[in-house]
């Protein structure tokens, strides 16, 4: 099966990124939870395949993305 998982942020120039919401690291974040999660918290017996093959975020370079799937 296939998932999109959307999330949005607040754009910001980079020098000022404090001012943004930055969506491309909070789905870096996500991902990493979510495989640690697989990792630590379902049994090795338990069959599962749970793996991302696909991250889009952002449009330019120097700014924080508002977007990310």
């Amino acid at each position: 099966s296939e998932v999109n998982i959307d999330i949005t942020g607040k754009s910001a120039h980079a020098a000022k990124y404090q001012e943004g919401i930055d969506a491309m690291e909070i789905a870096a974040r996500y991902l990493l939870d979510v495989y640690t999660m697989e990792q630590e918290e379902l049994s090795a017996e338990t069959y599962r395949l749970l793996r991302f093959g696909l991250l889009k975020s952002g449009t330019v370079r120097n700014v924080v993305s508002n977007a990310a799937r």
